[in-house]
This record gives structure tokens, sequence and C-alpha cells, in this order.
């Protein structure tokens, strides 16, 4: 159980860092509506987990799995699809780094969710981890909010996806532990494909992906990158850990797109900004050592 538990924050720490490159490759397509970037991303995280279990017998589960529909699988890709709509947006209307840091209120979020829905009595340790990673993530919000001008549209459509993925990962917390990884993620992200389509239809007419070549490639790095890899492993690492644990561990999204946000768009934090990724780090130790001390 201990070896398991710290594969899963393994992949969630591989999954953190794969989520900022997300950012990036979005603010690298300004000529695109947010509805097809989410499209465009779902369905190439589709296909590339199709190609991976195609000659498996994971594809065999996957048709049988696909076809048999509930409400909790239904809402997820719902929820899923909606998720990457409001992040996209955010991207696009406020800074990388606001966009990440409010998305990434997650941990709160699940962690009062757990608690009111699912009835998880979290430890003293595990309070403190989330608070202090969330807490992180406030100094550096509180920093930016004095030196730059986020928009305030981008910041509540981020916070509006981080709560989307909060809910998403409390309603899918018993199929995670049944179904595999890759089958379940294969159909949420086709059924959340569905879900962006068929909004798009009435809001804008359809989606439409531009053919330039470095569009097509952008559009598959963000499609493979951070969705197909990134959350594969951040929903196949909650099998062994709460869904707060693991949105914590995810705050390292934030970490790693202000870096690449700096280096590729000039965004350079501040002294405050380095403050807050080290509250983030050391939230991160405090979940490696509660492995260590309390051998779940």
């Amino acid at each position: 159980m201990i070896m398991q538990r710290i594969k899963s924050l393994g992949m969630g720490i591989t999954a953190g860092l794969a989520f900022g490159t997300a950012a990036i490759f979005i603010r690298l397509l300004p000529s695109i509506d947010s509805n097809t970037i989410a499209f465009a991303r779902l369905f190439i995280g589709f296909l590339g987990l199709l190609a991976i279990i195609s000659f498996k017998k994971e594809f065999r589960t996957f048709v049988r799995f696909f076809f048999k529909y509930n409400w909790k699988r239904i809402v997820m890709g719902i929820l899923l699809g909606f998720h990457f709509i409001f992040f996209v947006a955010s991207v696009q209307h406020t800074t990388v780094l606001h966009a990440t840091i409010f998305v990434n209120t997650t941990p709160i979020q699940a962690l009062v969710i757990s608690i009111i829905a699912l009835k998880i009595k979290p430890t003293l340790r595990e309070v403190t981890s989330v608070i202090l990673g969330f807490a992180g993530v406030l100094v550096i919000a509180l920093a930016e909010f004095s030196t730059s001008s986020g928009n305030l549209v981008g910041d509540i459509e981020s916070l509006i996806s981080a709560t989307l993925i909060a809910i998403y990962l409390n309603i899918g917390a018993d199929l995670r532990k049944k179904i595999d990884t890759r089958v379940l993620m294969t159909s949420n992200f086709l059924l959340a494909s569905f879900a962006v389509f068929f909004f798009a239809l009435p809001v804008q007419g359809g989606i439409f992906i531009p053919l330039e070549y470095n569009v097509i490639l952008i559009l598959l790095a963000l499609g493979l990158i951070p969705t197909a890899i990134g959350h594969t492993l951040y929903v196949a690492s909650v099998k062994a850990l709460k869904p707060y644990e693991i949105a914590t561990i995810t705050l390292l999204e934030a970490v790693s797109a202000t870096i690449l946000a700096a280096i590729l768009f000039g965004e350079i934090p501040g002294p405050f900004s380095i403050v807050g990724a080290i509250f983030i780090a050391v939230a991160i130790f405090l979940l490696f050592s509660s492995t260590a001390t309390t051998g779940e």
C-alpha cells in the first residue's frame, strides 16, 4: 500500500508538470476560440489514448464500457468538457499566472466537497498541506493583483473551471477504483468532446479548426502532453490518494506554467511568487512525509 501511494504521488507530480504546458500552448493559439481549442484538446487526447489501448485487451473493455451509459459517466463528461472550455477562456482573458493560480483553488473546493458529500475525514497533516498549498497560491495571487492588471472575467472563468474539476473528481472517485484508468479516460475524453461540440453548435455554429501546419502541431501537443498524459496520470493517481491530495499536488501547474511564461512571454514573477512556490513545495513535502508516517 505504501509503494502504491508513493507511485500515485509520483504520477500526480508528473501530471502537475504536464498541466503547466497547457496554458502556454493555449497562449500560442490567439486566433482560435475557446470551444474549438477545448474540443481539439479533448478529441486528440481521446485519439492518443485509443491508439495506446487499440492492440490490448483494454480496447474490448473500452467498447463494452462506453456503451454502458449511466448518469455519473455522462455528468463527468459534461463537467470535464466545460472545465476545459472555461480554462481555455481564462487563459485567453487573463495572465497565464492568474489562470493557473485560480484553477488550482481546486484543493480547497475538493476538500470541502469531500467532507460534505463523501464524509471523508482528513488528517490534520493532510488539511495542513492543503491549506499551505492554497496559501502559496494566495500569496502569488495577491502579489499579482498589486503589480499587474489581471482581467476579472478571466479570473472568474478560471475559478469556475476549478469548481467543475473539483466536482468531477469527487463524482468519479468510485469509478476510478473499478475501471482501468486508460479505459475510463478514453471514454471521458470522448464524452467531453461530444459535450463541447454540442455546446458549440448553438453558440457559434460548430467547431472550426484552421489547417495551418503550426496550429495543428500546437493542438497535437496540447492534446497529448497536458491532456492525454497529464489528465490520465491525474486520474490514475487518485486510486491511492484522496481527491484533494492530488489536487494539491497539481498546484505544480502554477509553478511550471509561471516559469515557462517568464521564458516565453516575459511574465517575470516577483519575490512573492517565489515565496508562494516555496509554500507549494512544502505542501507537497508534507504529503510525502504523510506517506512515510501513516503507512497508508
